[in-house]
């Protein structure tokens, strides 16, 4: 379309041609994917309530979308399928996948102003895919102090008027919501969503909310999750341990509504 090849089946295509994937195309997919995805998005320069002028101002970036959804793509399915490849001695694909995930949330994680992690919010569901024990670890660490990091990526509350760009803090939770989907790290993604839950601004203006993933992961009636009754029970438990006020708010949500509800699916 264009000038952008699309793939009808990315699983298809990479179980046909996985074989042919050598260490030397790894070393030089790292080499594109440092230059691609580390480049911070020029219109963050620009006041939050003045970023729908970004294209006329030429604050844009110099990679397209597509190769950056398509580069984080293939992490992806390196993280999820990459078992078979050898990346390094005594290494796999889904193990080389992990530390350049791994290096990419650092370097957002280093960066005090949050612009890193805002240029990177479109492709956290995927890094998150490609690696849910780096990209949970990142979170957990872009949460710590008094001003986290990451609270600068919930910009909904600034004035932004009608055509300014999505708050990025939404591809985070989708980012989350997905990992909570995994029975192995079910517990660490409900605790973080709880943890962004506490910085969460109360003026915001959108309806993509820390606990509202939350509420909709344990919607008795339609459960957002992979996990059993107890493993959701234990999962509460943590909560109340941790996070007493957000865990209250979680179970009156789940009281049943006289007038019935509606379940939106979450990522």
């Amino acid at each position: 379309v264009g000038d952008s090849w699309h793939h009808v089946s990315l699983v298809d295509a990479w179980l046909l041609l996985h074989a042919q994937v050598t260490e030397d195309d790894l070393l030089r997919l790292k080499e594109v994917v440092d230059i691609v995805l580390r480049e911070k998005d020029p219109a963050l320069e620009l006041p939050p309530e003045e970023r729908w002028r970004a294209a006329l101002e030429g604050k844009v970036r110099r990679f397209s979308t597509d190769l950056r959804r398509g580069l984080s793509r293939t992490l992806a399915l390196l993280g999820e399928y990459g078992a078979a490849i050898r990346a390094e001695p005594g290494g796999t694909g889904a193990s080389w996948a992990g530390c350049v995930v791994r290096d990419l949330l650092e370097w957002a994680n280093e960066d005090e102003s949050g612009q890193c992690w805002a240029s990177l919010y479109e492709q956290l569901p995927y890094l998150a895919e490609a690696a849910p024990d780096r990209f949970l670890n990142a979170v957990r660490a872009g949460l710590e102090g008094d001003d986290p990091l990451v609270a600068k990526l919930f910009l909904d509350t600034r004035g932004l008027g009608l055509f300014a760009p999505t708050s990025p803090h939404t591809a985070l939770l989708w980012a989350v919501e997905a990992v909570a989907w995994s029975p192995d790290h079910f517990g660490a993604a409900v605790d973080l969503l709880a943890r962004l839950d506490a910085i969460d601004p109360l003026d915001a203006m959108t309806g993509n909310r820390p606990f509202r993933s939350l509420a909709s992961i344990f919607c008795p009636w339609h459960p957002e999750n992979s996990v059993d009754v107890e493993a959701r029970l234990a999962a509460i438990d943590g909560l109340r341990a941790r996070h007493g006020q957000t865990a209250w708010r979680l179970l009156l949500s789940m009281l049943p509504e006289a007038a019935g509800g509606v379940q939106m699916p979450i990522y």
